[in-house]
């Protein structure tokens, strides 16, 4: 039985609609809009990440097993499930890592395999079966990845896409460093001529030592032993083979990774063409999308495992997909934030409210589209509340090819997938300055440098606003010790009705003073909630007493720290404002029991009643009423559906 329960309080005669949060699963609907026009002429734009429902490889799933499960459990496991065949064990790819510390790479590998669990009934069994071993952590399908491309016209002119995020007063202070960014893509055109020279090198397979790729080098060993034959620039994980370059079946040859990479890193003062955000970057080609342009995400899980193992410091995403039961994918990545891999992914190209994976992860840095003038949402960015920055669109930048012009290899270049790059670059430019930076310092930075567009604050379209190269790099080079910030009793997402005891952390080595303030969505200032030159080690920062003026909506809570140099840095977290709402179940939540106890809020100024109902499937059209009560309630029961009678 699938239930969807219609809930509305009644506040002085009047129905409210409520919409205060949102979750993966919130935005399935008949009339979902699906973004298939071209795009300033271009009919390269169809296809490529417009469409919000992605496939999955029919039968493969990927399975993450608990901590402390031998491999020989796990196999042992699946040989007693009916039609499973395992197709790939990524313990098989761990055997050597060029992290600190060396050693095996991230744990979590050798507790992942890629299974079949064949068709029909007997897949639905061995599904179960999975997802009911005590051995078993989360089960996953094997989806298809959308790429986030929708490159313009290649006549058009070139576009400053770089101008209007301040990029020249950024490389007043730094151009960049070798850093290393894994672009898993679509491979990169490694002879690019304003590519080759920033192209990484697996100094373990350059066999001369030359920091060039020669003949020589490829001698059908494994000479470094981290598990793939001659990968001296990276590694082909849709074909499983040592060449990562950028093929494109599209009949314009413009390519997708290679774009990427030019925004990233093109090589800059070289007389020649374009430059990247860090001129210097080293460009990791990681490939797991086929020559068609689809993608498996077990090929991009091993791609993580690969950037991991083999020193990134930044992964670049340029795609995402769109399903639930995404568990395993979100383990990896808390377990690369937790080896301190910075991962940038794109919002998607929708035009409407579409959580894609890994975007909608609170430990990937997700990225939407501004115009190329900094101030208008691109057309197509798709938004929701996980955005957490912005970057320009189109940008002009390295292709693999240009069949429209003999011999040109640049052309404007757009979508989400081309405002991600902007952010990777920027991050990598920022360890230049300061390699010791963390994921969570870079985001610190990269959010409390950017230009506030849109609504006041953190909004669902701009997230914190657009990139700001140049003040990213001044707060990077004058605080090499960055402030302590962070709140612990509330987080995105949460919802309150009554008064909140706000408690965190707000220090730094030259504090000055913090302040809490807020604003509703839509407010044109932010309202002072406490302000202190004393710093708090996890403790209160302030009250915030409920005003009974406030209509029920979204706020945005901001905690802003200011250093002795006049330097300032925040954080902010979007609550829900509510006096209605169902905390319990959640979406799509498995209920086994018989009776469902529906646990919420229904009450505040002009409170009159409350009732419940219920439908049978996401498109019935009739609604079942099982509960009326005239009494208010606070975070408690709301009603009991019982399921026998709701089937």
């Amino acid at each position: 039985i699938c239930l969807f329960i219609f809930f509305a309080a009644i506040k002085g005669g009047k129905e409210l609609s409520k919409n205060a949060g949102y979750t993966i699963s919130d935005i399935y609907a008949d009339n979902l809009e699906t973004s298939k026009e071209y795009v300033q002429g271009s009919e390269y734009s169809d296809g490529f990440g417009t469409d919000p429902k992605s496939g999955v490889v029919e039968g493969e799933y990927i399975v993450l097993f608990k901590k402390g499960v031998r491999k020989s459990e796990q196999l042992n496991l699946l040989s007693k499930v009916e039609y499973v065949a395992v197709k790939k064990d990524y313990a098989q790819k761990n055997v050597k890592s060029r992290r600190v510390g060396g050693g095996r790479g991230a744990e979590i590998y050798d507790r992942i395999l890629l299974v079949d669990l064949g068709e029909g009934k007997y897949q639905e069994k061995a599904l179960s079966d999975l997802w009911k071993d005590s051995k078993v952590d989360s089960v996953m399908p094997n989806y298809v990845v959308q790429l986030h491309a929708v490159p313009n016209d290649p006549y058009f002119n070139r576009q400053n896409n770089l101008r209007e995020i301040n990029i020249t007063s950024g490389w007043d202070i730094n151009t960049g460093g070798e850093v290393i960014v894994a672009v898993v893509d679509s491979g990169v055109n490694y002879t690019h001529p304003d590519l080759m020279n920033n192209i990484w090198i697996n100094d373990g397979e350059d066999l001369n030592h030359n920091e060039i790729v020669d003949e020589s080098d490829f001698n059908g060993e494994d000479d470094d032993g981290n598990g793939y034959i001659d990968d001296i620039r990276g590694w082909d994980f849709a074909l499983n083979n040592n060449d990562p370059n950028d093929r494109s079946p599209d009949g314009f040859g413009f390519g997708h990774g290679t774009p990427v990479a030019g925004i990233i890193g093109a090589v800059g003062n070289n007389n020649l063409g374009i430059a990247g955000v860090n001129w210097r970057a080293k460009i990791m080609p990681l490939k797991f999308v086929y020559n068609d342009y689809s993608g498996r995400i077990s090929d991009v899980i091993e791609s993580y495992q690969y950037a991991s193992n083999n020193g990134a410091k930044i992964i670049s995403c340029s795609w995402g997909y769109f399903g639930d039961y995404t568990e395993v994918f979100r383990n990896i990545i808390d377990e690369m934030y937790a080896q301190d891999i910075f991962i940038v992914a794109s919002m998607g190209n929708t035009k409407v409210f579409t959580p894609f994976v890994p975007a909608i992860f609170d430990k990937v840095m997700a990225v939407g589209g501004t115009d190329t003038n900094g101030e208008g949402l691109y057309s197509l960015s798709t938004y929701g509340e996980w955005i957490d920055i912005s970057a320009t669109t189109p940008a002009y930048t390295t292709l693999r090819t240009n069949s429209f012009v003999v011999n040109d290899i640049y052309a404007n270049f757009g979508g989400t997938s081309a405002s991600a790059p902007h952010v990777s670059g920027l991050a990598s430019l920022l360890l230049s300055v300061n390699p010791m930076l963390k994921p969570k310092d870079l985001e610190l930075i990269i959010k409390s440098s950017a230009k506030d567009n849109g609504a006041l604050g953190k909004d669902l379209y701009f997230g914190e606003g657009l990139i700001n190269i140049g003040n990213a790099l001044l707060l990077a080079r004058n605080n090499p010790i960055l402030p302590e910030i962070e709140f612990s009793s509330i987080k995105d997402g949460d919802y309150f009705s009554r008064d909140l005891i706000i408690t965190g952390t707000a220090e730094a080595e030259d504090f000055a003073e913090y302040r809490v303030e807020y604003a509703f969505r839509g407010d044109s200032a932010w309202t002072l909630a406490t302000a202190s030159n004393t710093a708090v080690d996890n403790g209160v920062l302030a009250n915030l007493d409920i005003n009974p003026a406030w209509n029920d909506g979204i706020m945005n809570i901001r905690l802003r720290v200011k250093l002795q140099n006049g330097d300032e840095f925040f954080i902010t977290k979007t609550l829900n404002y509510v006096t209605t709402t169902i905390f319990s179940p959640g979406i799509y939540e498995e209920e086994n029991s018989e009776n469902v106890n529906i646990i919420g809020t229904a009450g505040g100024e002009g409170f009159l009643s409350y009732q419940l109902d219920y439908s049978l499937g996401i498109d019935s059209a009739e609604w079942i009423n099982f509960v009326n009560s005239q009494i208010s309630v606070d975070s408690g029961l709301l009603g009991t559906l019982n399921l026998l009678e709701g089937t």
